[in-house]
């Protein structure tokens, strides 16, 4: 169903976007993308990473006013305002299949658990315990800072929100926060995926072939279908190499197709029809020619590089901006033009969040692998003490240690982009 709420939500996300762009060009950033070797990286994936982000983010706007405008809660009834949500939960999936199972794949099942495990930690859990600390906060708040449950009742439900959503979500001191939490769930899957990800790696070693890879990927999406977008995001690291001109004419051609069935023909995207209709539009955008170039603009890079804190942050701004700023009260007389300006408000307060999320939290964390380190450093001091000093041994000194899987998680693939 298409109705005006969904015209909203368009206008407001693209009028999001050229306002991004105009700040951009108007302040003194650095020409290039905010994460630091960024050059190694598929700029059309960093915009397509980007753009399902705040996606998200208008998705769950409009659920906001569905919900203080007409007392409708859920997801909404028309398939475009929920597929902004559920296609880019679906995507992010995509990508994270192509680049780490893309890595996997590349060094022949070969993966440095220490470095990749670390690194996993690293990169989630600084900026996940953000958000539990303010989703605790946002609880008390909400029952004016009073203790109304036993300091036990407290600490199990801080623990539970710990857990990535692998175990049912509590309120916190009987406030309910699944408003600032409801999007973790997407985690608990990402971390299923890490812990496949050595198993299949032992097997493809021992087959030395990438099948059991997407054999076992295919048997786990039996289980849940969400798995199928894991499997058509490793299976596009393999197609992607199909890049003759009629070839990447067809995949621009079926991708756009596919795309707008999945936009307007299906109410989400949880099952393997979907995943097959989005292989297309994904390697197209990975192949970046045509009109999926506009993927890689400025703007959405951007986004791309915040989009973890601007996906896990976003609900306290969407909060600030309906209970503070706008007040519930005023959603029921909303007409189009107001609600284009609430959805922009929210989205570029998340944007601004999602900014100071990644440079104060991510950026500063990113690479850091103490405990790898460590080891290659003693590594390294065995091997001169049984040896002496060595040319490779300076080699590996200039650069840091030798490279893994967990150098390459943003940056895989690149010539095949």
């Amino acid at each position: 169903m298409i109705d005006w709420v969904s015209g909203a939500a368009a206008f407001a996300f693209l009028l999001t976007i050229a306002v991004l762009a105009l700040v951009i060009r108007i302040l003194p950033l650095p020409s290039d993308a905010m994460v630091k070797g960024s050059a190694a990286k598929i700029h059309t994936l960093d915009g397509l990473r980007g753009v399902v982000a705040l996606g998200v983010v208008v998705h769950h706007a409009i659920m906001t006013y569905l919900e203080q405008a007409r007392g409708r809660t859920g997801a909404p009834e028309s398939h475009f305002q929920n597929q902004l949500g559920s296609t880019g939960v679906a995507i992010f999936f995509m990508i994270s299949a192509y680049l780490f199972c893309g890595a996997l794949i590349r060094n022949d099942g070969r993966l440095d658990l220490v470095k990749f495990v670390e690194s996993r930690l690293w990169r989630i859990i600084p900026l996940y315990s953000v958000l539990v600390c303010l989703t605790v906060f946002c609880a008390f708040y909400l029952t004016d800072f009073t203790l109304l449950v036993s300091p036990q009742k407290i600490v199990t439900s801080i623990v539970r929100l710990g857990l990535f959503s692998f175990v049912e979500i509590y309120p916190v001191n009987t406030a309910n926060i699944l408003h600032f939490f409801g999007q973790v769930w997407t985690l608990r899957f990402e971390w299923m995926l890490y812990a496949l990800l050595p198993i299949l790696g032992y097997f493809m070693r021992i087959a030395r072939s990438p099948w059991p890879l997407f054999f076992g990927l295919f048997v786990c999406s039996v289980y849940n279908p969400l798995f199928s977008f894991f499997v058509v995001g490793a299976a596009a690291w393999v197609l992607v190499g199909c890049d003759s001109p009629r070839g990447k004419t067809l995949w621009q051609i079926l991708g756009l197709a596919g795309f707008l069935i999945v936009l307007f023909g299906y109410h989400d995207s949880r099952a393997w029809p979907q995943a097959i209709l989005l292989t297309p539009f994904f390697i197209a955008v990975l192949q970046g020619r045509r009109w999926f170039a506009l993927l890689g603009m400025r703007p959405l890079r951007l986004l791309g590089d915040i989009s973890f804190s601007l996906y896990l942050l976003h609900p306290f701004s969407l909060w600030i901006v309906s209970h503070m700023i706008v007040g519930v009260g005023r959603y029921p007389a909303m007409g189009m033009v107001e609600l284009i300006g609430v959805i922009m408000l929210s989205a570029v307060l998340s944007i601004g969040v999602g900014v100071i999320g990644f440079k104060v939290i991510e950026q500063p964390l990113m690479g850091q692998r103490p405990l790898s380190n460590w080891l290659d450093a003693r590594k390294t001091k065995r091997t001169r003490d049984l040896d002496g000093r060595s040319d490779w041994a300076d080699e590996f000194d200039r650069d840091g240690g030798p490279g893994g899987i967990a150098d390459d998680l943003l940056a895989t693939a690149t010539a095949k982009g």
